[in-house]
């Protein structure tokens, strides 16, 4: 029976049997909780809402990592438009470009290319 002194022994007030949960209620649920030497509500079971989905990240997904991508592709795409030779840029003359270009050269722009296909351990 709601109300009867068996709820009031659990911690169960008004509230819990559908009556007001205003000011008076929790305040007579810390008072009981405090005469039997618990803290509020400490017989009342944490309410953290629904679990994630499943295979949920947080975050809305753009971050530090997908920053550093789109500067990754932005220097990639910089480096391509210049070894092609700017505004009248052909694959012929980057390809001959890239090829004359020093081996750490070559080697740092296959390490960029690594990077944007997301293939780098870095």
């Amino acid at each position: 029976e709601p109300g009867s002194a068996d709820d009031a022994a659990a911690g169960v007030g008004d509230a819990a049997a559908g009556g007001d949960d205003g000011c008076a209620s929790a305040y007579a649920r810390g008072f009981d909780d405090a005469k039997k030497g618990r803290t509020f509500n400490s017989h009342a079971a944490p309410d953290y809402g629904p679990p994630p989905p499943r295979g949920y990240t947080g975050g809305s997904g753009f971050g530090l990592a997908s920053l550093s991508k789109v500067v990754s592709l932005g220097f990639f795409g910089k480096q391509i438009y210049d070894l092609g030779g700017g505004p009248n840029w052909t694959f012929d003359a980057c390809q001959r470009n890239f090829m004359a270009q020093p081996p750490y050269k070559q080697a740092m722009s296959a390490f960029l290319l690594a990077r944007v296909l997301g293939f780098s351990p870095f």
